[in-house]
């Protein structure tokens, strides 16, 4: 495989935490505290009272860097799998191609053990008579 750039080995990593257990329990005990804090906190401590405006920014801001970083990667491990799917399908081909050939050569031994049998029978019945 290619060496992967800069930007491609970002995008993954990207896609591996995003994409992660880890990372969408965080963010959402995050978003509680949150909306917790902004909601129960006496008023002089909010930081972000509701409507939350400043929890959505952040939140579109994280999807508008996110979501063509993801896309770059599921991209690319598309072309991976594209390639590999040729490569398995070429090894299929010729695991076919070698399957009907050792079929072949079983018919014509096959055809060939007819003829002995049929000989042999013969050279038998020669022999009783």
């Amino acid at each position: 495989m290619d060496k992967m750039t800069f930007g491609q080995r970002v995008a993954d990593r990207v896609a591996n935490i995003v994409g992660s257990w880890p990372f969408i329990i965080t963010q959402s005990l995050v978003l509680c505290f949150w909306i917790t804090w902004n909601s129960n906190a006496p008023k002089i401590k909010r930081f972000d009272p509701g409507p939350f405006v400043l929890m959505n920014l952040m939140l579109s801001t994280q999807a508008a860097f996110a979501t063509p970083l993801i896309l770059m990667s599921q991209k690319r491990q598309s072309e991976i799998d594209r390639q590999r799917d040729i490569e398995t399908n070429s090894h299929a081909r010729s695991t076919l191609v070698s399957t009907v050939q050792i079929m072949e050569e079983l018919e014509t031994l096959e055809e060939k053990l007819k003829v002995i049998e049929t000989d042999v029978f013969t050279a038998i019945d020669l022999n009783d008579k």
